[in-house]
């Protein structure tokens, strides 16, 4: 385990950054998150669906050269914001981020980004986990610890939450009739947050969210 954390942190290069805010409003299952980003790396989710979800239509505006790394389950695929003046700005090349998906953004300065979409609800903020390394956010711009989000934890799942230079680590322990608990603690998963999830096995998340 200690093997892949630091496997993950390596293939990016860790860097320090500041722990992200982030401000929502919403009327009638269509809003706004402002995510805060610091320079350097941050871990984040896109909380609310746009279009395709492709990602000139998620992060429509970025500081020129961000890099945005998306897990595809065995690497990472990147994706860097070119600014020309005059001539082109935007992502390249285009890749999907969707809604419940993390991904690493790597800044050259702290700013803030706005995800502009519809809230999910019903069926389509359940989504399947599968079992190993992934990035998981919410499918719904909401914060709380895992149990409250309704992670289907099992045993032995370990949850790696990004500090600004590498992984704090949360492991799901069961001991039948003594405990059933992430230990030493319950994670936090804030608005447009993620974390890297490694389990053991896959399982779905069903949240059936609803504003109503």
């Amino acid at each position: 385990m200690r093997t892949k954390t630091l496997l993950i942190a390596a293939v990016l290069g860790a860097a320090g950054l500041a722990s992200a805010s982030a401000q929502v409003s919403s009327v009638n299952a269509v809003g706004y998150v402002n995510k805060d980003l610091a320079a350097g790396l941050n871990l984040i989710a896109n909380p609310l669906s746009n279009g395709g979800n492709g990602i000139n239509e998620v992060i429509p505006s970025a500081p020129n050269g961000a890099t945005v790394f998306a897990w595809n389950g065995a690497g990472y695929d990147s994706s860097t914001y070119v600014v020309i003046p005059g001539v082109l700005s935007g992502w390249s090349p285009e890749i999907n981020l969707p809604v419940g998906d993390g991904f690493f953004v790597d800044s050259p300065e702290a700013t803030t980004v706005t995800f502009v979409g519809e809230v999910l609800q019903g069926e389509a903020t359940n989504k399947s986990v599968p079992a190993g390394l992934s990035i998981q956010g919410s499918t719904v711009p909401v914060s709380g610890t895992l149990s409250e989000h309704g992670f289907p934890a099992g045993s032995g799942d370990t949850v790696f939450s990004w500090n600004g230079a590498g992984f704090d680590s949360n492991q799901y322990v069961v001991i039948p009739g003594v405990l059933e608990a992430w230990q030493p603690a319950d994670p936090t998963l804030g608005v447009a947050d993620a974390v890297f999830v490694d389990k053991a096995e896959g399982a779905s998340w069903d949240r059936n969210f609803s504003i109503n």
